[in-house]
């Protein structure tokens, strides 16, 4: 799925997951304003036992609930994430 550039392979779940949803959620991807999507790696699926190959079969609007609520309507660098304690999307384990 992902395979040529940095990022190779490594976000093959996640696009997956993206084409298993509800189409809301390619449209929310493609809409044209700023936005930032708190990507999980493919790691971080399979933690979860989820691979490309079964994250279809979770149900699709949990799927499509879970994807959006990883997409908020700003850019979101590094620093303004730290910088704001209170976003659970931000809090990532060290």
């Amino acid at each position: 799925m992902n395979s040529s550039g940095p990022f190779a392979g490594q976000f093959d779940t996640l696009i997956a997951a993206v084409l298993a949803a509800d189409p809301a959620v390619v449209q929310r991807l493609t809409a044209k304003r700023q936005s930032t999507v708190f990507a999980p790696t493919d790691g971080a699926f399979e933690a979860l036992g989820l691979t490309p190959a079964n994250i279809g079969t979770l149900d699709e609007g949990a799927l499509t609930q879970i994807l959006l609520y990883h997409v908020v309507n700003v850019a979101v660098t590094r620093t303004t994430c730290s910088a704001a304690p209170s976003c659970a999307r931000c809090r990532a384990p060290s």
